[in-house]
Parts: C-alpha cells; structure tokens; sequence
C-alpha cells in the first residue's frame, strides 16, 4: 500500500521519511532545527525506492534506513476495523482511531453521521478543541491532517512535522 502511495504521489509521501522526521525533532528527540550538511547526510537514507518486499521480506538497501507508517497506520486499522464489521453483518457503525473515520449507514438515531472537523489552530498545548464545521456523511472513510498541532517554535520560526522526502526540509 504505501509503495503504490508514493508512486500516485511522485514521492511526496515516502515511508522512508523516518529519519528525517527523527533528525527534526518530531521522532525520538525534541525539536532543533538541523544543519543543511545533517539533512544532505540524512537524505541518502530516504527513497521508497530503496524499499523492496520479498517473498514477505522487507529488504533495504542500506541497513540504517528507517520505516515510518504512521501517517497511513491509523486509516489503515480503521479501514480493517470496517471491513471485519460488515463481515460480522454489522451495516451501521463509526470506526475512529486517531482521528481517522470510516462510517458506514446511520448513527443509533437513524441519521447520517455527525462528524465535527477541528478548526486548524497552532495550539502547542493541544487544547483548542474548536469545530470548524459539521458534517453529515454516510458510507465513507475521512480522514484529515494538518501542521497545526505536531510542530514547534525555534527563533521565532515555526517547524512543523509533515516533511518533504526530497528536500528534507518541512
């Protein structure tokens, strides 16, 4: 799935982007803005390309490369959650995990599923909980992303978490 992902999208998402998330901060350490020489070093380490599955075998042409799922994992487990439902013959339910929605028929109120969608606000402490807007939906999966609450401030300069695989900057 994520190899087909980043074919469709010419690179702009690329699972191979863990190390690069980690050297900004938004991995294993707090968030500092790296040197071009660091991300230059770094880059080589990023590529789907450098990815191949083999006979259930993930093989990698360099050893230090690093996998990072997290951005499709969530919709991924709910699409799972969704189809083992409709296995079980379950036509109404909502599937979310971390934001991440698959609905299918009505609410218990037999009305198309009210979904509130956050407004976009830089909340470093996440508590803004503010709903832009409603949505009535049925028969869908939705999910939404956005830099307004994983990034950081340094010098005045706001860093966020989504990464451009090819630059290696955010």
């Amino acid at each position: 799935m994520a190899e087909s992902i980043s074919k469709e999208t010419n690179g702009a998402f690329d699972i191979t982007v863990a190390p690069m998330v980690n050297l900004w901060g938004f991995g294993f350490k707090q968030g500092v803005p790296p040197t071009k020489a660091k991300i230059d070093s770094i880059k080589t380490l990023v590529g789907y390309e450098k990815v191949a599955l083999e006979k259930g075998r993930i093989i990698k042409q360099n050893p230090k490369i690093m996998l990072d799922c997290s951005a499709i994992a969530k919709g991924y487990g709910s699409d799972i959650v969704a189809r083992f439902l409709k296995k079980k013959g379950i036509s109404n339910f909502m599937v979310e995990i971390g934001g991440e929605i698959v609905v299918n028929g009505v609410s218990e109120k037999q009305v198309p599923w009210h979904i509130g969608i956050n407004k976009p606000t830089d909340d470093s402490t996440n508590t803004s909980q503010e709903i832009q807007d409603v949505l009535d939906i049925t028969d869908i999966a939705m999910a939404t992303s956005g830099n307004y609450r994983n990034f950081y401030y340094k010098n005045g300069k706001k860093y966020a978490h989504t990464i451009d695989p090819k630059t290696g900057y955010p």
